[in-house]
């Protein structure tokens, strides 16, 4: 189920290789070997204002023996052509392809998919350091480094099953950080992991999302790898990590939304100031940062 065009992004995969050979002249530390790696689709709602817009990426989960890195596929892309000297060029080819089938077709939709951009700017490193999640985040141009809590969500079991990517998938259920989520897990592919900071299923999650589905994150892709570098992504160009609590990084990234919303609608001619503040609340995926 792929959520891009391939034929736009031939041109890209020698400039990866080149970003792969090269990874310690930028800095980049190699955590561990990949043995495993899983595509998921993921589907998420910007804001809480209109639920009719949502958004998609596709997340990459590699598995090591070690530790696991999971991160946006198209944002990983655009790094790594940035990191080229003729990154710019080839993405204003990719863009003015995707433009012209959009002349053709048009099917924004598929333009979307088709246009190169970062998308979610979430990179979770699970047990880096040992015993302990390092997530890196970006909000526009600043780069955030905090570390989270090794912790399983505390699943329950239920008797529901189903079939994902031609396993056989059990239900099961937890509450995590102010949302009710349901998982599917694979119990014939032993892996306790899954995406974002999921895992503690006796098998590999397929499927997750929360009650309201503002999250939602399926399997598309899953094959056997070997020794493929996980890597710990540095900032691109001069940038540098900020050392911030996951707590400071959940405020900072409300913060800019409701900003950011607030003027979208005064340029659109809206009176913020007689708005109802419902109309301009914004949400988090984790929603314990008020505590």
């Amino acid at each position: 189920m792929p959520l891009i065009n391939v034929k736009l992004i031939m041109k890209t995969f020698l400039f990866i290789l080149l970003w792969s050979v090269s990874l310690l002249a930028y800095s980049q530390q190699v955590l561990d070997a990949a043995y495993l790696k899983c595509q998921y689709k993921f589907s998420y709602l910007k804001d809480t204002i209109d639920h009719l817009k949502g958004r998609d990426d596709l997340l990459v989960l590699q598995i090591g023996k070690k530790s696991s890195k999971c991160y946006s596929y198209y944002t990983e892309l655009c790094d790594s052509l940035e990191r080229t000297s003729d990154g710019h060029e080839v993405w204003k080819e990719m863009f003015a392809k995707a433009l012209e089938e959009l002349r053709q077709n048009k099917d924004r939709e598929l333009f979307h998919r088709n246009v190169l951009g970062r998308r979610t700017t979430t990179r979770v490193y699970k047990n880096y350091p040992l015993g302990e999640m390092t997530i890196t985040e970006s909000i526009v141009a600043d780069c955030f480094i905090f570390r989270d809590k090794l912790e399983p969500q505390q699943w329950m079991m239920e008797d529901s099953t189903k079939v994902i990517l031609g396993y056989n998938c059990q239900k099961a259920v937890c509450d995590f950080r102010g949302r009710h989520y349901i998982a599917w897990f694979a119990p014939d592919v032993p892996e306790d992991n899954g995406p974002w900071k999921f895992f503690g299923l006796p098998g590999l999650i397929m499927e997750v999302y929360d009650k309201g589905r503002q999250y939602e994150y399926l399997i598309v892709s899953l094959q056997k790898v070997e020794n493929e570098p996980i890597v710990f992504n540095e900032p691109v160009g001069d940038m540098r990590y900020r050392i911030i609590t996951r707590t400071q990084f959940l405020k900072a990234s409300i913060r800019h939304a409701e900003v950011s919303g607030k003027l979208m609608m005064s340029e659109m001619g809206f009176d913020i100031h007689n708005m109802d503040e419902k109309q301009l609340r914004y949400d988090c995926q984790e929603r314990d940062y008020n505590k």
